[in-house]
């Protein structure tokens, strides 16, 4: 389903029972609420929600085992449920242009992450287990107000990429030394 850019404001009460779909696309719909019972789309595999009013997910978002990218940049979001830890199927997860002030530390459960993108809210601290995410291989921390990465930080073996620039970091943990795969390394207009 893609029924971006078009304002309905809001998904039809019958839309949850619709529960072979694969790929849903509601960008810039006006959004300000998820149904309870999305949890019913179990098939779902990419779900984007850019550019809405959404503040909150539902409880019934851990029960979308199959998700494999989700996307919520440019919403409302200030905090992030801890159901979240429960998508042990994500590979992508876009989180960029919200309000986010800490990510929930079971954020970290999600061992299959190649792709975070975290720019652009207010994050102060990334969740200290954050090396538990072994496969992440692109990491957008860029436009926060860190102050520091996590001492363990190197035990991201696999990351590709890191954009780390437009916060207020003073130095990088020596772990770092440990990322021999990193390709880019964006670490400009820090303190």
């Amino acid at each position: 389903v893609d029924a971006s850019a078009n304002p309905i404001g809001r998904i039809p009460d019958g839309f949850t029972h619709l529960v072979q779909l694969s790929e849903v696309y509601m960008n810039d719909i006006f959004l300000e609420q998820l149904p309870e019972a999305i949890g019913r789309l179990s098939a779902v595999e990419i779900l984007e929600l850019r550019e809405n009013q959404l503040t909150a997910l539902p409880r019934s978002i851990s029960e979308l085992k199959c998700l494999k990218r989700l996307d919520l940049g440019n919403n409302h979001f200030e905090d992030l449920s801890p159901a979240i830890g429960s998508l042990y199927s994500l590979q992508e997860l876009w989180l960029d242009c919200n309000a986010l002030r800490l990510l929930p530390s079971e954020i970290c459960n999600l061992n299959r992450l190649t792709f975070l993108d975290v720019s652009e809210n207010l994050l102060e601290a990334l969740p200290r287990d954050v090396h538990h995410l072994e496969l992440l291989e692109d990491l957008h921390i860029n436009d926060n107000q860190l102050k520091h990465l996590p001492e363990n930080f190197g035990g991201l073996i696999r990351l590709n990429v890191l954009k780390a620039e437009n916060n207020f970091l003073v130095a990088l943990p020596r772990s770092m030394g440990s990322l021999t795969r990193l390709r880019e390394l964006c670490v400009c207009q820090n303190q």
